[in-house]
């Protein structure tokens, strides 16, 4: 008997998705061959679509995607067809939008890590926009305190002047007083 792995049959029908397809993503001038079914069992959001008759998305059997890159929405139906992303790291400040939009949390999950992970300074202030937008509280978090930790070491503050937003430097401020606060600094 030949194994068959559900992950594997399913990167199988995205390579050859076009044969059994049922519905189009369209995005810019590209129409991607997908399958209402495993879009549906993946995001609520494709469930509602799908699922109600006069949704004109499933009259037409089309998903206009206007507000995401091409690249990103072929990352995401690789997530959404093999639980996996090859090039997370590089794509995942876009893909969270796409995650919080379609409703997936694993990959929402997964592209807070990847960001995590690539968090510096320089790319700090912008982290937090996201982690703000789209990111869990966990998330936010870990970006306050990186920042925090930061400006208490006077650590490259001149990156950290495109915060604007009141709310979030208060936050920060806070963890700020809060970690002084524990340290008896």
């Amino acid at each position: 008997w030949e194994k068959h792995v559900l992950r594997e049959d399913c990167q199988h029908l995205l390579k050859t998705r076009e044969e059994f397809s049922d519905v189009k993503i369209i995005v810019k001038d590209e129409a991607i061959p997908a399958h209402k079914c495993l879009l549906a069992a993946r995001s609520s959001v494709f469930a509602g679509m799908f699922r109600h008759a006069n949704f004109k998305e499933n009259e037409e059997n089309r998903v206009e995607i206007e507000d995401i890159e091409a690249e990103v929405v072929h990352a995401m139906l690789e997530f959404i067809y093999t639980d996996e992303v090859k090039n997370l790291a590089d794509l995942a400040d876009g893909l969270i939008a796409a995650a919080h939009k379609y409703d997936l949390p694993r990959l929402k999950i997964m592209c807070e890590a990847a960001l995590c992970d690539s968090l510096d300074t320089k790319n700090a202030a912008s982290m937090l926009r996201l982690a703000d937008l789209y990111g869990s509280q966990i998330f936010l978090d870990y970006v306050i305190g990186f920042i925090a930790n930061c400006f208490r070491r006077g650590q490259a503050i001149k990156h950290f002047e495109k915060i604007r937003d009141p709310d979030l430097l208060l936050r920060v401020t806070n963890a700020m007083v809060a970690e002084d606060a524990s340290t008896g600094t």
